[in-house]
């Protein structure tokens, strides 16, 4: 049977003397792994935390998408009340009931009135008001984050913090960041 020879590989990571030079000792790979979970587990928000986030996100996005129904709906009574003006107004002016000019100035009016209505109904029923869905994908994400991180070899993981943190730094020995 032949025995596979492992190499044993060592990574250690130095001041690059970028600021000028310094006396920072080395620090292996492992090390700094180590303190790179620690803070990766401080992202992590309990679970009871986590629940009572999520319950509140749902409610206030329940009320606000209500609200927003209910705007939608007095718009189009409106958009549905402007019609008719504009139709009642057209049918006053062929009787002669109502002057050429004051049918024009009323109707010019209307119509921007219904331009506005129309606007702010595109708008109301474009807008998206699901932010508890990516409110919910963030916590999942942060739970799953520590876990993630302990499967991934190290050029994964460095990946991943590149993504979370900026400015790390080697302060001695130990890691410095900023979220």
């Amino acid at each position: 049977t032949k025995r596979e020879k492992r190499e044993l590989r060592y990574v250690y990571y130095h001041c690059t003397g970028n600021r000028g030079p310094c006396d920072i000792a080395y620090v292996r790979e492992e090390v700094l792994d180590e303190q790179f979970a620690e803070i990766i587990k401080q992202l992590i928000i309990p679970d009871k935390f986590s629940n009572a986030i999520i319950r509140t996100l749902e409610q206030t996005n329940k009320d606000e998408i209500d609200l927003a129904q209910k705007a939608v709906e007095s718009l189009s009574r409106r958009k549905t009340n402007l019609q008719k003006k504009i139709g009642k107004a057209y049918e006053d002016k062929l009787d002669g009931k109502i002057s050429e000019e004051f049918w024009l100035s009323k109707t010019n009016e209307w119509q921007a009135d219904l331009v506005y209505v129309e606007n702010q109904l595109s708008n109301k029923m474009d807008s998206n008001h699901n932010y508890a869905v990516g409110g919910k994908r963030i916590i999942e994400l942060a739970k799953s984050l520590y876990p993630s991180y302990i499967r991934q070899n190290f050029t994964e993981k460095r990946k991943m913090l590149k993504i979370l943190y900026s400015n790390l730094f080697l302060n001695g020995s130990n890691v410095d960041y900023t979220l």
